[in-house]
């Protein structure tokens, strides 16, 4: 996630990490709307999210499943899989999430259940598209593919946008066009405004990415205003993050900031913690950039704590790491100070260190 960044060299090497992703959620399914790599992400997957409370704890799903295989309840031991996997995958524990979405696809799979089969297909290549594995990724959708096209029209079409992303991945840009196009094209024969508007805020993030930031603005708020059309105020909030990021990109950061309001604010309706965190978070690396880190620690602590009501430990990860390299800049910069000055009131060198 490039962006230049405050100071100097050490900023924008840590901006180009954290610039962070929020998310449009759907109620069974996060589609993927952006390459994490890529500037001013709104990033969606397969997988949902929980609020701390939403499901057991893993011990108990573990015994659920045990009960269920005991049972020889195969459709029930398989969705109890899926929901172990889930939970890992909150939990940042890729290799266990996948591992527990092959045993429940080997189980739907079994019982003949296509259905089950196809989103744990999807499941997986969401995790393997998020880590980068782009050849992975692609030979989960392309089995999931026509399952959802016997099952799911607007699956299929999800599934379509997340092979362009995987396509863009791997540098092959007529491809990624190409499914964006059959993504877009299926999406507006459903008429599901929501789902071309994942697409044209896809297509804005990969402009933006190849630098034409132009052009990305353009996508961002057709997305924005399809969004609005269906009041999706998640999709709304995340097309909203993305303008900012690209008026901060390009230089703008009063409009970043501006937008990055209106994002949080339409977000703030609907409760999304998780959001609502990785937009203070963007707020945060707007204002370092600014050079005003101690207004930047506090938006980092804001977003922490909402990271940390969401569950979202990678969130809590990732805004723990900002506010450690925003307090060791502060400590390089205090000592730098002392070997001109000599002396330094305790104030100062306490200001980055909380």
């Amino acid at each position: 996630m490039k962006v230049p960044f405050f100071p100097e060299t050490f900023w924008i090497v840590f901006a180009a990490a954290y610039l962070v992703a929020t998310c449009t959620r759907a109620e069974g399914e996060l589609a993927w709307f952006a390459d994490l790599r890529v500037p001013a992400v709104a990033n969606t997957d397969e997988i949902q999210s929980s609020e701390p409370g939403d499901v057991p704890c893993l011990g108990a799903l573990r015994q659920q499943q045990e009960e269920k295989h005991s049972m020889g309840d195969l459709a029930g031991e398989a969705e109890t899989l899926n929901s172990i996997a889930r939970l890992e995958y909150n939990r940042s524990l890729f290799d266990e999430a996948i591992r527990d979405f092959a045993g429940a696809l080997a189980l739907f799979r079994g019982i003949g259940d296509r259905y089950g089969e196809a989103r744990s297909l999807t499941e997986i290549g969401s995790i393997q598209l998020e880590n980068g594995k782009w050849l992975d990724s692609l030979a989960s959708y392309q089995q999931a593919l026509p399952l959802w096209q016997r099952t799911d029209r607007s699956r299929e079409a999800t599934t379509l946008g997340k092979m362009a992303e995987a396509f863009r991945g791997l540098g092959d840009a007529h491809e990624a066009v190409r499914f964006d196009e059959l993504a877009l094209s299926a999406f507006v024969e459903l008429g599901d405004k929501a789902g071309q508007a994942a697409v044209l805020n896809n297509i804005g993030l990969a402009d933006v990415a190849a630098g034409n930031r132009k052009q990305g603005m353009k996508f961002f708020v057709q997305a924005r205003d399809s969004y609005r059309q269906v009041e999706n105020s998640d999709g709304e909030a995340a097309t909203l993050n993305n303008i900012a990021v690209t008026y901060s990109l390009s230089g703008k950061q009063s409009d970043a900031l501006a937008a990055f309001d209106q994002a949080f604010k339409r977000n703030r309706e609907h409760g999304n913690r998780g959001q609502q965190a990785s937009i203070l978070a963007n707020i945060g690396v707007v204002y370092a950039m600014l050079g005003k880190p101690m207004v930047a620690h506090e938006f980092y602590e804001k977003a922490l704590s909402l990271y940390r009501e969401a569950g979202d430990h990678r969130g809590e990860v990732r805004t723990s790491q900002a506010i450690a390299a925003l307090n060791m800049q502060g400590r390089r910069h205090n000592e730098k100070h002392l070997d001109r000055h000599g002396t330094q009131k305790a104030e100062t060198r306490l200001t980055f260190a909380h």
